[in-house]
């Protein structure tokens, strides 16, 4: 069923501490067994009931309203099963609605695929990709497996992007980012977040590079802000100080995703080639580089 979740208890104890390492949180339990929606053999579990090796409990998504504006479904779907959605986010789409988007967002978008299918269930993205960023993206279907995959070493993410200048050296970045003197940008400056970036290139010409990314961190505009901090913003990134001469928008793309998928019991992973705006630069590196 898509509605409902299987435990397969492997040690004797009470139902909330069993359940809490098999990671739900305690209101997701609390919530669940004021509501009769945590089962062992059909009956609804008590508060305090101590469990065995090898009972089954059974969790009951509750329905849930769809709390924004829908809009219609035009993503390319990558990967579906009970519990996840991943796609390939196109450019031009902000992940939420805001205040200068409130309609035409990919959640939006999601609400409006979730609708044609009848599932009852609020939009959770696994991570937000700025507006003009493409690439893989994951919505989890029920509050627990988000729960899970929102951990960030459930998951991982290789980007590649265009940046400008000859990037020809592998870099392990560990620099803190706040906001800059304009609140839209982030900075690298003392006493910020932590953010851990590596960088390595793939492809360098004279004019702008290719680099392959991963991140140990996920700050608000961790990329742009240390990119731009090496002296090598991305191209059309013109808020950092990136060119739009050769592209109009972030040459930013999730190339892969890696997450575990917990009613499976295995890793998945996903792969999404470069929009055309980005591969015909790459193609131009090619020639340049041979």
């Amino acid at each position: 069923m898509d509605d409902d979740f299987i435990f397969r208890i492997g040690a004797k104890g009470e139902v909330r501490a069993l359940l809490k390492k098999e990671g739900l949180s305690g209101t997701q339990i609390r919530r669940a067994l004021a509501q009769g929606r945590l089962k062992k053999g059909g009956r609804p579990l008590k508060k305090g009931e101590v469990l065995g090796p090898g009972d089954q409990v059974q969790l009951i998504f509750e329905e849930e309203d769809l709390p924004v504006a829908v809009d219609p479904f035009d993503q390319k779907i990558i990967y579906e099963d009970q519990d996840l959605l991943v796609l390939n986010k196109a450019a031009g789409l902000a992940s939420m609605p805001c205040a200068m988007y409130p309609r035409g967002t990919l959640a939006g978008q999601v609400a409006g695929y979730f609708k044609e299918r009848g599932l009852k269930r609020k939009v959770r993205l696994v991570g937000r990709l700025d507006k003009e960023t493409t690439g893989l993206v994951a919505v989890a279907k029920n509050p627990y497996i988000h729960n899970l995959l929102d951990r960030s070493h459930t998951r991982k993410k290789t980007y590649l992007a265009l940046v400008q200048g000859a990037l020809d050296r592998d870099y392990d970045l560990d620099l803190p980012i706040g906001p800059g003197e304009d609140s839209l940008v982030r900075r690298v400056v003392p006493g910020g977040q932590e953010a851990i970036t590596h960088i390595r290139p793939l492809l360098v010409g004279e004019a702008f590079s290719l680099v392959k990314i991963y991140l140990e961190t996920g700050r608000t505009h961790q990329i742009r802000a240390h990119l731009t901090h090496l002296g090598h913003p991305l191209l059309g990134d013109d808020l950092y100080g990136g060119s739009k001469e050769k592209i109009s928008r972030v040459a930013l793309h999730v190339a892969s995703l890696s997450l575990y998928q917990p009613r499976l019991g295995r890793d998945l992973s996903f792969f999404a080639p470069l929009p055309q705006d980005m591969d015909g630069l790459v193609g131009v590196l090619k020639k340049e580089t041979k």
